[in-house]
């Protein structure tokens, strides 16, 4: 209840324990992931590493395991299952339509190794060729464009709208533009990927 109304007072529509940070074996910080339930956790597939299939994450205070079940490299998602159930963190709820340019947005993750929530406003939407080591294989992604600072650790975190519903999940920054502004694989992705249906990368 007091949480709650704290909630209410500030103005934080979006719990900030939605997100599980993955750790080395060390029990360092390498990047962030997306509690979509008990057991599933969706993070950027760079973030995991091309030919990991072991990951650990942190649920509260306990380190859990978790496999590397599915990777959607053409947009950058992976999909991490739980070995054990993750019963003291709230998972997040998908959005039910991508975010428009302009709206306001929070994004959550670890670039410090230590919970970091930042603010800003949807700039657009740009188009991306998928890095391949096959030359011209013709793919690429939409990618969800918004000012903010993202860091190394931002990776795999979540963006959520003002409604605190999620609409993108962080792939990184585009350091060619003009303030550098964060890029996240959006919500359409996202819905595409969970059912199974986007291309592999070649």
């Amino acid at each position: 209840m007091v949480f709650a109304l704290l909630i209410s007072i500030f103005g934080f529509s979006t719990p900030p324990d939605r997100v599980l940070p993955i750790v080395s074996v060390r029990g360092n910080v390498l990047a962030t992931g997306t509690l979509l339930d008990k057991w599933t956790v969706l993070t950027a597939s760079h973030a995991v590493g091309e030919e990991r299939t072991i990951v650990f994450l942190r649920c509260g205070e306990q380190d859990v395991a978790g496999v590397v079940s599915r990777r959607g490299k053409v947009q950058d998602l992976a999909l991490i299952t739980l070995n054990q159930a993750c019963q003291d963190v709230m998972p997040a709820e998908l959005s039910t339509e991508d975010v428009a340019e302009g709206s306001d947005i929070t994004f959550v993750g670890y670039p410090t190794g230590k919970l970091t929530r930042s603010t800003g406003k949807v700039k657009g939407f740009a188009m991306f060729a998928v890095k391949s080591r096959v030359a011209g294989s013709g793919l690429f992604w939409i990618g969800l464009l918004f000012d903010g600072d993202v860091r190394p650790g931002n990776s795999g975190g979540p963006v959520f709208a003002k409604n605190g519903k999620l609409v993108g999940i962080i792939h990184g920054y585009h350091e060619a533009s003009e303030g550098k502004p964060g890029i996240g694989i959006p919500l359409s992705a996202i819905v595409e990927f969970l059912k199974g249906s986007p291309p592999e990368d070649p």
